[in-house]
């Protein structure tokens, strides 16, 4: 192992944070009378010099020599010096080349995301039932409230009784299920109070559905990719994305009331935030927006996270007149390092804005958006890597881009090898336990190995062809460990090049626990074109935690198909890198069935 080392000094009231990469470590020298407080992540405690110390929190007030790391998952070191009379601490910090530990980590570090809408298309992962009723104006949903107020004929609508369940959506879409224990015409008493990562909402945004099982849920699971997802996908997937918050309409304000709890539970290295599409268009000077995202920025760094700020995206909905307010929020964003050290500024949204129409004299270049601010599918992968997102997280990293397949349970998360199966309409060799198939009249593919041995797909149709209708799957078929179970929470992840393409319309992971299927799709439009900054570039898809429902399942089916758009002529040419389920870090608070358990 190669090591360099580095060595400087913390002046009395000053505080660092140093974040380790794998096989990295620090050293603090200190004097009698030095009150140093130190926190240590990860919780297993690796230092050296501390008497046996377990906690994760250490006081050094002796004169003394404490080394911490080396870690190899990487780690972060907060030093604090209070120091009366003891002064400085050295600090020395060795560097590893990682020649002599994993490259990867058994783990990697937390990716908040946390705002609005925008942050909401990264952030969704919601479940889709029948029935579903909205909440009254005034008596909805509310963090911390044991009742639900129905619109007028919500309870004959789902016929609802006592004892019954319902499920209501968390900020980012997660269902999160709880016992009627009463009704007083339209008012329901739960069992439980409703968890922070509730939204304070009515109306159709704060509906709730009954479900016949308090364990096992029907349903499709959902969810597409926004800009922020995007840019860890392009990363590399070097973080691990928890669920976070993203709602529509929500103010700067709202997020920011939300925003210590998540920092608190999941207590990211990164959280990107997407604050002021709704205030931008309001009655908010630029001065106070910029107040906001100080406030946001330093609520992170408070708590030992990298905050990238979003400038405002284009807006139809910003009126002539706000112009200045957008720009001098821009000019306060781009600069908020110089106020809040730590913090990162993007203006992802500089390379679609038109500012040629008067009325909307901020909004999006044609195209790019639908009609209020939301970019389309087909354009968020372009402006993730375009607009600075995959940039500021790149440069956030400490430690390589992870080999995504160390990671994954799988069937051959490698898709090494070869024995697998040609299916419907597919020629060549096969990866080991994968079959590669196609569906559709005219659709054929020939399947090939690459030098690196992963999984070559090339597919064509010159005919005509309809969405949906024509579609190359790659699947592999799985005995599921005896000992996953309802507090499981995995995610599905596979890494993908799309070398070339003619009328792809998206890529869709999906998989089914029983009743329980879970679709993660790049786009779920039949209309939009597969977004081209994803050509030429390995990307990760990978899904936002989910429980395993279902305890009787003992297999499972994890699928990648490549679908089509309408039109006349269908090519891809593809390689799959890796295939499988991580274990996610952490899944919902007390959300699916862990609630009910």
């Amino acid at each position: 192992m190669a090591l360099s080392t580095s060595t400087g000094s913390l002046a009395v009231g000053a505080s660092r944070t140093f974040n380790l990469s794998p096989g990295s470590a620090l050293t603090l020298t200190t004097l009698p009378n030095c009150r140093v407080t130190v926190t240590e992540t990860p919780n297993t405690v690796s230092a050296s010099g501390v008497g046996g110390n377990a906690s994760r929190v250490h006081n050094l007030q002796l004169g003394q020599t404490v080394t911490y790391g080396p870690y190899p998952m990487g780690g972060t070191v907060v030093v604090a010096n209070a120091s009366n009379s003891g002064g400085a601490v050295t600090c020395t910090r060795s560097e590893s080349d990682g020649s002599s530990v994993p490259i990867i980590p058994a783990t990697r570090p937390r990716l908040l995301i946390v705002g609005n809408s925008i942050a909401g298309q990264s952030c969704r992962g919601g479940a889709s039932y029948t029935s579903r009723v909205a909440t009254a104006a005034g008596s909805g949903v509310k963090p911390g409230n044991n009742q639900i107020t129905l619109l007028a004929g919500g309870v004959a609508a789902l016929s609802l009784s006592v004892n019954d369940y319902i499920v209501v959506q968390t900020a980012n879409q997660q269902p999160w299920p709880v016992q009627v224990t009463a009704i007083s015409t339209e008012t329901l008493t739960l069992a439980k109070r409703l968890p922070w990562a509730v939204r304070t909402v009515s109306g159709s945004e704060a509906g709730v559905s009954k479900v016949t099982s308090p364990i096992l849920f029907g349903g499709t699971w959902r969810q597409t990719f926004g800009i922020h997802n995007y840019a860890n996908a392009l990363a590399g997937g070097l973080f691990e994305i928890v669920p976070g918050y993203g709602h529509g309409s929500a103010t700067a304000a709202e997020i920011l009331a939300v925003l210590p709890q998540h920092l608190q539970f999941y207590r990211p290295a990164v959280v990107m935030l997407s604050l002021f599409e709704n205030d931008v268009t309001g009655s908010l000077t630029a001065a106070q927006m910029i107040a906001l995202a100080d406030q946001a920025a330093i609520l992170c760094t408070s708590a030992g996270a990298r905050p990238i700020v979003l400038h405002s995206l284009p807006t139809f909905s910003l009126g002539g007149g706000r112009e200045d307010e957008y720009d001098d929020l821009k000019a306060g964003i781009l600069a908020i390092a110089t106020r809040v050290p730590g913090a990162i500024g993007i203006d992802p949204g500089s390379i679609y804005l038109d500012t040629s129409i008067g009325a909307t004299p901020r909004c999006p270049l044609s195209g790019w958006t639908d009609a209020s601010v939301h970019p389309l599918e087909s354009k968020r992968a372009t402006i993730a890597l375009s607009g600075g997102l995959v940039a500021a997280l790149t440069s956030l990293a400490q430690a390589p881009a992870p080999t995504i397949s160390k990671l994954l349970y799988g069937a051959n998360p490698t898709m090494a090898g070869t024995g697998g199966t040609a299916g419907s309409g597919t020629t060549g060799t096969v990866a080991a336990s994968t079959t590669i198939s196609c569906a559709g009249t005219g659709l054929s593919a020939v399947a090939s190995k690459n030098t690196d041995d992963t999984q070559r797909v090339v597919g064509a149709d010159a005919g005509a062809i309809t969405a949906g209708s024509e579609i190359i799957s790659v699947a592999q078929a799985l005995t599921l460990p005896v000992t996953w179970n309802l507090r499981t929470r995995l995610k599905m992840v596979c890494e993908v090049t799309i070398h070339s393409q003619t009328n792809l319309g998206a890529l869709r992971l999906s998989t089914a626990f029983g009743s329980q299927s879970i679709d993660l799709r790049t786009s779920a439009s039949a209309t939009e074109a597969f977004d081209t900054a994803l050509v030429g570039n390995k990307f990760v898809l990978e899904s936002m935690p989910f429980p395993m429902c279902d305890p009787a399942t003992t297999s499972a089916t994890l699928t990648l198909d490549f679908r089509t758009l309408t039109g006349t002529g269908f090519a891809v040419d593809a390689t799959v890198h890796s295939m499988g389920f991580a274990l996610a870090q952490l899944g919902e608070v007390d959300d699916g069935a862990l609630a009910l358990l």
